[in-house]
This record gives C-alpha cells, sequence and structure tokens, in this order.
C-alpha cells in the first residue's frame, strides 16, 4: 500500500496503518505532465479532489479505479477523457451526504466485518467535546492532527 503526505512526522503514523511506501503529496499535487502517464496504481482512494486525482487518474493502470470523496485540493478536475477511453479506467464518487439509509448500513456493515477496534484505535487521534470543535478545527486546519477526532455529543470529551 501507498501512502502520500507532505508531512514527514507523520511517515512513522502512516507506516502503522500499513503502507510499505510514501509519496510526498508534491508527487501527486502538482497534476500530470501528461493526459496519460505510466500506469502507476491499480486503485486509488482520494481524499483530496483537484490536481491530486487529475494524476491519479493520468496515472492508473488499466481497468484500475479511483475513489473520491474530497475537494480539499480544489473541486475542478482538469483531465480527458483519454484514460477513460483508452485504458478502462473508472472513477467513483462517493457522495456521504445524501447516500441512503440502507446503502449506509451495508457499508458500516461491511466494514464492521473488515475492522477491528484495533484498526480503530490506531487512527483514533483524541475524542472531544463540543466547546473543543473551534480548536480542533484550527488545528485540523494548520495540518496539525494525525488520525480522527471523535465529538462527544453528550459532553464530556474523555477518552
Amino acid at each position: 500500500m501507498v501512502a502520500s503526505t507532505g508531512s514527514e512526522t507523520a511517515h512513522a503514523y502512516l507506516r502503522s496503518l500499513g503502507a510499505d511506501r510514501i509519496v510526498h503529496r508534491r508527487t501527486l499535487g502538482e497534476g500530470p505532465d501528461r493526459p496519460m502517464e505510466s500506469g502507476r496504481w491499480g486503485g486509488a482512494i482520494d481524499a483530496v479532489g483537484g490536481d491530486t486525482l487529475a494524476t491519479l487518474i493520468a496515472q492508473l493502470k488499466r481497468h484500475g479505479s479511483v475513489a473520491s470523496f474530497g475537494n480539499a485540493g480544489g473541486h475542478e478536475l482538469h483531465t480527458t477523457v483519454l484514460p477513460f477511453i483508452l485504458r478502462g479506467v473508472n472513477l467513483l464518487g462517493i457522495d456521504s451526504n445524501t447516500c441512503p439509509n440502507d446503502r449506509r448500513r451495508t457499508a458500516w456493515g461491511r466494514l464492521a466485518q473488515l475492522l477491528t477496534d484495533a484498526h480503530f484505535d490506531r487512527i483514533h487521534a483524541r475524542t472531544i467535546s463540543l466547546g473543543d470543535i473551534p480548536e480542533a478545527s484550527r488545528a485540523l486546519l494548520a495540518g496539525e492532527v494525525q488520525g480522527r477526532i471523535l465529538v462527544d455529543v453528550q459532553g464530556n470529551g474523555a477518552a
């Protein structure tokens, strides 16, 4: 598995999650040099969008797929149809906002079969209360957060 980050301090964390190789985010984030590049990826999960997504599409191997759910790198996608019609690649948009509840239950059920509590413990950064959201948001936007932050809506924030 390959992970991408711009943070040197995140390497050990990403390796603990299963990454055997780490690619600097600049490598993907500057956009592809050509509409189709050498096939490097059988598939990808993209949380960035923009030029990163365009690079992943250009570098997908024949019949590869990329699932995209983020737009931190921009909402525009500058690419051509060539990877889609010459390599048969797939772009799968993940609609987490309006996904029907029955599909959500199916997806969460599949994840529950694949992942253990230990998997979730590895990506859990901390639990906060509602009042801690502004501070946590600033840290997130500053790139100071690794893993997930859980919001305890009951208000105690302890974990």
